[in-house]
């Protein structure tokens, strides 16, 4: 009886009713919108599982849709909620007696088993005597230990750094270093009685390395913090040190990166997580505190997980997959030496111009709340998601565009955006979310991020499914260049005395790559010819001479180029157009027509990335889609947009790294006059010394055109400025 008033169903029926409606802490989908009620009234009519199914066509509506979609997964849903009842024990229970515990066995099962607090726990238990690092003798000479260190067998580095109030977070102080090689291994603690001595022995032991890195294979998990180490040291970064984190990376996206993560998906072996070992936040002791034992140890299990990752890519992945070894060896890893002399150099920033831009914002966004206030009728605060509701659906009775999960009203983005076409204060309350979160994130946070008046920005490889790089610390990537207020923060960022900044960016580069990969000729010869493709387009789909297309054509062209490769729906083109579906389907239809190479891309590429659960850019970097075969129809869609577009952002991003690599050359012919400063998506900013502008810039150009042979030209524009903003 309580289990029919809790849940509204007999307890026969439970195992049913959770398969249909699913359980999150389970990772059980269900049924996609079926909740307690849908599943209490198809039990109450149908009695059990077996029989809804064999009556699912009955159902109508999109629910029926859902359920039906769903009748393949359904029996697995009920076996992993069924509890297993048979289990047959081996011993008498009641005679159990509690013994002392096996250490050794425990740690070995935690670690089989992932088992991290529990690892953490056990360790507690047993704590080790604290000895400061000031006490311990060095067991083995260091230089004796890395001459005997072979050429031929890869040496694996791992370290431990902190941060301190003499070092910024691109350059934390070196701590700890443990060096192996097969079963040989020096652990080298850093004496911290001084930032003076700690800093002459980080030097002493950073040359060492460089050293060693210019006959031995060195190996790590974040090679950019040793090449940053490096470059503050004044050397030269000529030589290579592996990176496993960008080689796993190229295997397996971006998915499972952290060293115990690539540990476990790669070498099935289990390696503690430093937050275990060591502490987290403010849990975790300084390192002066720490044992030498577990420090010790972590880095020890650290360097080793290092060594045998290596070997596992080199000996059992890359020989099946040439593309993994090029990726790598021609792009990937040369460009972490380059990401590294970026953040090092930073960009100038205008601190000053910022502080102004944060009062006139000030200014302005007091203004739009008092104008959102009179919109309302009564004051209210912008940011309440609560207030903002209660004004716009219950006192203003605007139509509800979509609802949140709960059932309310939505405030989003996409919903106030709609709203807005037809109303002032969702338009106004637009502006003031838009304007805040830029004076916030970019205006006010820069100046604080600066050192020595330089922003220091980090750049990613191992982020983006398809290859990009990103940016944070700022992410400069997000400062919206449509917008005047977008435009007024790249201003601050400038070029010093006796600079130029000069800009360079790929035109139209994956409408040209869209090109190349579908072989489709009309548009090839589109790009061949050097029309403007958006004009070309709309004469194709007006049947009108691209000489005579107008302003309202152009624009519905540049929407279907831009909107097509990346997959869009007749819906979504709908909503871009302000048309109704019917004509924006007729749009694709057209689209299609006139370039019927594009079509037969589009749907070969769903085909194969169905059948393999991956697409591939032009170099051959597999783009993994797990959600392609998904059960849901929404989430398989997106799956199939994304498949469409990703070998055209991977193909991008691989051709705005090979530019990077190739420019690099260049500028080592200008040592201290010519930097490479941002790279945000298809752009690049460069620091030149006024008197080489005029040579750098046929130079560079030059460069990136000709990095990669595509069936149609590349076209690189170029700027040059004293501020970025003036530039975009």
């Amino acid at each position: 009886a309580a289990v029919q008033d809790k849940f509204g169903v007999r307890p026969d029926q439970i195992i049913d009713y959770l398969a249909l409606v699913g359980d999150t802490a389970d990772n059980i989908p269900g049924v996609m919108k079926v909740g307690p009620k849908t599943a209490v009234k198809w039990l109450a009519e149908f009695q059990n599982l077996d029989t809804l199914v064999a009556h699912a066509e009955e159902i109508k509506g999109k629910i029926g849709a859902y359920l039906r979609d769903a009748v393949d997964q359904l029996p697995l849903y009920r076996q992993l909620v069924t509890i297993d009842q048979d289990l047959a024990l081996s011993f008498d229970w009641q005679t159990l007696v509690r013994g002392a515990e096996d250490v050794p066995a425990l740690e070995a099962a935690y670690q089989t088993f992932g088992f991290r607090t529990w690892l953490k726990d056990l360790h507690a238990e047993q704590p080790a005597p604290i000895v400061t690092f000031q006490t311990i003798v060095q067991d083995v000479d260091l230089h004796d230990f890395l001459a005997a260190l072979r050429a031929d067998v890869p040496v694996g580095i791992a370290v431990y750094a902190e941060l301190d109030s003499h070092a910024g977070a691109i350059n934390p102080c070196l701590c700890a270093v443990m060096i192996c090689q097969d079963q040989q291994r020096a652990f080298v603690p850093l004496r911290r009685l001084t930032d003076v001595e700690t800093t002459l022995q980080a030097k002493s032991l950073l040359s060492d390395l460089y050293a060693l890195a210019k006959t031995h294979i060195l190996v790590t998990a974040d090679v950019k913090q040793l090449y940053r180490w490096w470059l503050a040291m004044g050397l030269v970064i000529d030589r290579s040190v592996e990176d496993i984190t960008v080689m796993t990376y190229g295997l397996r996206g971006p998915a499972q990166l952290s060293l115990p993560g690539m540990a476990s998906s790669v070498l099935q072996a289990m390696l503690p997580l430093r937050d275990d070992v060591l502490g987290k936040g403010a849990k975790r002791l300084a390192f002066t505190q720490m044992t030498a034992a577990i420090i010790g140890g972590q880095l020890r299990a650290e360097a080793d997980i290092v060594q045998s990752l290596r070997q596992a890519i080199i000996d059992v992945h890359w020989p099946g997959d040439a593309h993994l070894v090029s990726l790598y060896r021609e792009a990937d890893g040369p460009l972490m030496a380059i990401l590294a002399r970026m953040e090092m150099h930073g960009a100038l920033l205008d601190s000053d111009l910022l502080k102004q831009q944060s009062m006139q914002m000030e200014a302005d966004l007091t203004r739009l709340n008092s104008e959102a206030h009179t919109l309302a009728g009564q004051t209210f605060n912008p940011a309440s998601v609560k207030q903002l509701q209660a004004i716009l659906f219950d006192q203003l009775g605007l139509p509800v565009v979509e609802k949140t999960p709960k059932g309310d009203p939505s405030t989003s983005e996409p919903a106030l955006s709609f709203l807005a076409e037809r109303f002032p204060l969702p338009k106004t309350i637009l502006a003031i979310r838009g304007l805040s979160k830029l004076k916030s994130t970019y205006v006010d946070a820069l100046p604080q991020l600066a050192v020595d008046a330089r922003v220091h920005c980090s750049f990613q490889q191992t982020v983006t499914v398809t290859g990009r790089l990103s940016c944070k610390n700022p992410n400069l990537q997000n400062i919206p260049v449509r917008s005047a207020d977008g435009l007024a923060v790249r201003r601050a960022f400038v070029a010093p005395p006796g600079f130029r900044l000069l800009a360079f960016d790929y035109s139209q580069i994956e409408l040209r790559i869209m090109a190349h990969i579908s072989k489709d000729p009309v548009l090839n010869q589109a790009f061949l010819t050097g029309q403007d493709i958006h004009s070309a387009t709309a004469g194709e789909l007006f049947s009108m001479p691209a000489d005579e297309v107008g302003a309202a054509e152009r624009r519905v062209a540049k929407v279907i180029n831009f909107g097509l490769i990346y997959g869009m729906s007749a819906f979504g083109l709908a909503k871009q157009l302000g048309v109704d579906r019917g004509m924006a389907q007729a749009y694709i239809d057209r689209y299609f027509q006139r370039y019927p190479g594009v079509k037969a891309y589009m749907d070969a590429i769903r085909v194969q990335a169905s059948r393999d659960g991956y697409v591939e850019t032009a170099l051959g970097r597999k783009i993994f889609l797990p959600d392609i075969k998904h059960h849901k129809a929404n989430i398989r869609k997106a799956a199939e947009r994304a498949a469409i577009n990703a070998p055209m952002q991977g193909t991008a991003a691989e051709l705005i790294k090979l530019a990077m690599l190739k420019v690099d050359t260049i500028l080592a012919q200008y040592p201290g006059r010519a930097y490479l400063t941002i790279q945000v998506h298809d752009e690049l900013l460069f620091e030149v010394e006024s008197s080489v502008v005029d040579v750098l810039i046929p130079a560079i150009n030059q460069a990136m055109i000709s990095v990669l042979q595509l069936d149609v030209p590349l076209v690189v524009n170029h700027k040059v400025g004293d501020n970025w903003g003036d530039m975009s």
